[in-house]
C-alpha cells in the first residue's frame, strides 16, 4: 500500500472552489490526485498525473456538477 498526501489550501474559501487535495499513487507508481469541495467532500479524482504532477485528461466527477453547469 502506498503512503497519501491530505493537503488544504491556505487562501480563504479555499483554491478555484476546492478546499483541499488527496493524492497518491496505485501500485504501479502512477500518481493521482482528488480535488476536495470547500465542504470536505471528494468532488473530482484524476486517475494520471505527469511527473511534474499536471493532470493528465478529463476529471472523474464525484459529485453532481451545480446547477447543471
Amino acid at each position: 500500500m502506498s503512503n497519501i498526501t491530505i493537503g488544504r489550501y491556505q487562501a480563504p474559501g479555499g483554491c478555484a472552489g476546492f478546499s483541499g487535495w488527496i493524492e497518491g499513487a496505485d501500485e504501479t507508481g502512477q500518481r493521482w490526485i482528488t480535488y476536495i469541495d470547500v465542504e470536505g467532500r471528494p468532488a473530482m479524482h484524476f486517475p494520471r498525473r505527469e511527473p511534474d504532477g499536471a493532470v493528465i485528461g478529463n476529471p472523474i466527477l464525484l459529485q453532481p456538477v451545480p446547477n447543471g453547469a
